[in-house]
């Protein structure tokens, strides 16, 4: 049962009524008064009197009782409001694993490129500022085992190493399922030596190597199986920074299981048994690495495949991936020997739910559309090369991969304008939307934005033969356009987009672009306006000014700066898309979204 309320209280709440009676029918009779009053009338008797004792009762009555009890009243409340300084430890240690493990709102767009190195930096900045606040936040984040789940083996920026990171993780973390993240660290034996006794309590390697410590990768994991932590590893992620092979031939180079051989079987044991596993330009050797059906997460990255023995290999390896659900393919090539063709494997993953293939050569990507098995699951298609280079490009894309990906139920479709790819005119851009016309989500990047784009990318209305909107054309849901140009404010462009965001079911759109109001950036060498030159062509008079005048047309080009909130166009999308978001183009960031960040273990 409830207690009941006290009587202090219930008497409040009666006079609070009380008082809102009162004054209401106090308001009633002075405007009736106030209506009934001409100034042209004779003054009833009395009502001066009366008016001017009603007036100071209400002053003393407002200054001398209500404000006061409101001011005591409001006292109150904020006492009774608890700070966060007095909440209970558990519910203060949840806000701290949020604070630092998930800061962000991950709906807005434009997030930062944090690699991994730079990501745990960020988690440990916030920990330590954390217990710098006061002695009670400090006691209760020690305490909070969840924010030292981290163990890091890396170099400071000085050049020193962070033992003393590894050894307040090892204690504080009290337990098990810790997270061991390495980053090339020289003089591994004396981090060895702080891991000794603890290898036991490691669920999670990420291992981080660059061209200071090429063996990096293949020590750590020497330490780590004569450690005896295999059996309770269930993640792995293994990344070479990009360019340790830069001089080199990937194929050239011993794969990890040469490399590990004295290791066997506790190697090839211990990929059998992970539940993920994440591996960026490390040489496997796909004969010998097989799943169990605890795998539900596999991502491989800048790979390359030679061979069609090899690239059978890596096929019968997807395969033996069966309850998989999340599979990413990024950056990887497949080439042949003279005489050779491609495998026609199937590889059936049935609880797959998730799979991104992006930045893949021609090739690969003919190869793994063929071989992986059609199913529900969302698919996303990054269209773009990057910075690889491989001998078969989207240049030479043909009807037949048009018609590959048509045959296909594309979710998500990611491209950037690239001189030599099809889709870099109008023309080829609409040929590939309508190869996925399932697709309801779609980015692009690197474009410019003009009238016969937006128009490319305009749904066209449903005619009587065609069974749905959706039969040869996308309905899009999401539209993102990234690192674009605009010769223009957007605004010039409004009518186009109604006409576009009419023609989809749009929910969310994103504009990054870098807006230019030069009158020379206006020229579009493009477009068909070339005849009409001379309609446009003013004297030579009109266009002298002295030298003042220009200074003084800079100065008014300063104070008329373009800015994206004032902008016709986005304040029209922001009032008629549930989600919107824009800004100004990044060049911090050269290469945007798409490929999914190689970061820490969800934590």
């Amino acid at each position: 049962m409830h207690e009941p309320v006290p009587t202090t209280m219930q008497q409040l709440v009666e006079i609070n009524t009380l008082l809102a009676n009162t004054a209401s029918r106090l308001w009633d009779l002075s405007t009736a008064i106030q209506a009934q009053h001409k100034p042209k009338n004779s003054p009833h008797p009395g009502l001066y009197d009366c008016l001017s004792s009603s007036l100071h009762l209400l002053d003393h009555t407002l200054n001398e009782k209500l404000l006061p009890a409101r001011l005591a009243l409001a006292k109150t409340h904020n006492q009774s409001i608890r700070s966060i300084m007095s909440l209970p430890k558990e519910i203060l240690s949840s806000i701290f694993v949020s604070a630092v493990y998930d800061p962000s709102d991950k709906k807005y767009p434009f997030p930062g490129r944090t690699d991994m190195k730079n990501h745990l930096c960020q988690i440990y900045r916030r920990v330590h500022s954390l217990l710098e606040v006061c002695t009670r936040w400090r006691n209760v984040g020690i305490a909070c085992t969840r924010l030292w789940n981290i163990v890091p083996l890396s170099i400071a920026p000085d050049g020193s190493r962070r033992m003393l990171s590894t050894e307040l993780s090892l204690q504080r973390a009290r337990g098990d399922n810790l997270y061991l993240v390495a980053f090339s660290p020289s003089s591994l034996h004396l981090f060895s030596e702080k891991l000794e006794g603890h290898w036991h309590r490691l669920s999670n390697l990420n291992i981080w190597s660059d061209h200071s410590s090429p063996t990096v990768i293949r020590d750590l994991l020497d330490v780590v199986i004569k450690g005896g932590a295999p059996q309770s590893i269930s993640k792995l992620s293994l990344i070479r920074s990009s360019w340790t092979w830069q001089n080199s031939d990937q194929q050239s180079q011993p794969s990890l299981h040469a490399q590990l051989a004295r290791l066997e079987p506790q190697f090839s044991q211990l990929l059998y048994s992970l539940t993920a596993l994440r591996v960026s330009n490390v040489r496997m050797d796909w004969r010998r690495v097989n799943f169990s059906e605890r795998l539900v997460e596999l991502w491989i990255s800048d790979v390359k495949l030679h061979g069609s023995s090899t690239i059978t290999a890596f096929l019968e390896m997807l395969s033996s991936a069966r309850r998989v659900r999340d599979l990413a393919i990024m950056s990887t090539d497949m080439t042949l020997e003279d005489d050779e063709i491609f495998p026609s494997s199937t590889v059936s993953l049935s609880e797959l739910e998730v799979l991104h293939l992006g930045n893949l050569s021609l090739n690969c990507l003919r190869v793994l559309l063929t071989a992986i098995s059609p199913g529900a699951y969302y698919t996303t298609l990054d269209l773009r090369e990057g910075i690889n280079y491989y001998d078969s490009t989207y240049d030479e894309f043909v009807e037949r991969d048009f018609a590959l990906l048509k045959a296909r139920k594309i979710d998500r479709l990611i491209v950037s304008s690239e001189d030599t790819f099809p889709w870099n005119s109008t023309l080829g851009l609409r040929r590939l939307l309508e190869s996925v016309p399932t697709a309801t989500s779609l980015a692009l990047c690197f474009y410019t934005f003009k009238a016969k784009l937006l128009k490319a990318l305009t749904s066209p209305e449903p005619s009587n033969d065609t069974v749905t909107p959706n039969a040869t054309f996308p309905r899009l849901q999401t539209l993102e356009f990234f690192a674009f140009e605009s010769p223009s404010p957007l605004g010039d462009l409004i009518e186009e987009f109604k006409i576009l965001v009419r023609s989809h079911s749009i929910q969310k759109m994103v504009i990054e672009c870098d807006v230019s109001t030069s009158d020379y950036d206006q020229q579009d060498e493009e477009d068909e306006f070339e005849d009409e030159e001379d309609e446009f062509e003013q004297s030579e008079d009109e266009l002298e000014q002295s030298e003042d005048e220009l200074e003084d047309n800079g100065d008014e080009l300063e104070d008329e700066e373009y800015k994206f909130e004032d902008d016709e166009l986005v304040k029209w999308l922001k009032v008629n898309i549930p989600e919107f978001y824009a800004c100004s183009r990044s060049f911090e960031n050269g290469y945007p979204i798409g490929m999914p960040i190689w970061r820490l273990w969800d934590v």
